[in-house]
């Protein structure tokens, strides 16, 4: 199960929370993001923080440019 929220601070700044459970190895992991969403080209990073060890922490950037 996961719930996030997602809001824009302005008109090209998204923050991100969110939350999951894994029932199967009965972890929790939280995360937080920020994203710049521009006319060209968008990019988001996030972070994912769990709690068994420090090996599921993550880190992730996204860059998003159309082709067309």
């Amino acid at each position: 199960a996961a719930v996030g929220l997602e809001s824009f601070l302005n008109r090209w700044v998204v923050l991100r929370l969110g939350v999951k459970r894994d029932f199967f190895t009965e972890n929790n992991y939280f995360g937080t993001g920020l994203g710049f969403v521009g006319p060209k080209f968008s990019i988001h990073y996030a972070y994912l923080s769990g709690q068994e060890t420090e090996k599921s922490t993550r880190h992730t950037l996204d860059l998003n440019v159309p082709i067309w």
